[in-house]
């Protein structure tokens, strides 16, 4: 496998979004509940059992995964798209912040949180509302911070773009000559979409 780059308008997004995606994630082809992507994103709540193991090679396997991209700066500045549940709360997964902080060379800001934490993407059947998910991003430091000319906004998964949407035009309100570009590791493809295939199956992260 490799990084690929893909046109916005193949996700539904626009001509101008730069992404990029690792891997495509086939759900009917690969019905494996140790799978990398399920791993990747195994809730908090499985800390103390032992296939917590299995969220941790995966982190470092996506580290090994961002590790191969070509980067078009010297010191790239990567921010994490937050997830769904707030920072201090029991529920808060780091995991893109431990996959980007994996690899050298590179500056991990942290800068977004959620004001308020919603249900995660798998267990909704609401449709994504670009305006209420960017409403709902907040910056979770007071400190002045300098971001470059470009920054590269990492998630996990690549389905409708819409919350990469969300977080390029909340970046654009601070610096509105910024050039954002989209890493996703996995990018669903097939029948069915990974969201569903999870709410189908009853699988909990």
């Amino acid at each position: 496998m490799a990084w690929e780059k893909l046109s916005g308008t193949s996700v539904g997004l626009e001509d101008t979004d730069e992404i990029w995606r690792y891997e495509i994630y086939c759900p009917e082809e690969r019905d494996d509940y140790f799978s990398d992507l399920h791993n990747l994103k195994k809730s908090t709540d499985k800390k103390e059992k032992y296939e917590w193991r299995y969220k941790t090679e995966a982190i470092a396997k996506c580290s090994g995964f961002l590790k191969e991209f070509r980067f078009q700066a010297e010191n790239p500045f990567i921010i994490p798209m937050p997830p769904s549940k707030k920072k201090g709360t029991p529920e808060y997964d780091n995991r893109l912040v431990q996959i980007i902080k994996n690899v050298t060379n590179v500056t991990c800001l942290d800068i977004f949180d959620v004001k308020e934490s919603v249900e995660s993407t798998h267990k909704s059947e609401q449709t994504k509302d670009l305006i209420a998910i960017q409403n709902n991003l907040v910056m979770s430091t007071t400190e002045k911070i300098e971001i470059p000319d470009l920054v590269y906004v990492l998630d996990d998964v690549l389905t409708t773009g819409t919350h990469f949407k969300a977080i390029k035009n909340k970046i654009l309100e601070i610096k509105p000559d910024i050039r954002v570009i989209g890493l996703f590791f996995y990018k669903p493809e097939g029948p069915l979409d990974y969201y569903k295939y999870l709410r189908e199956n009853n699988k909990n992260g």
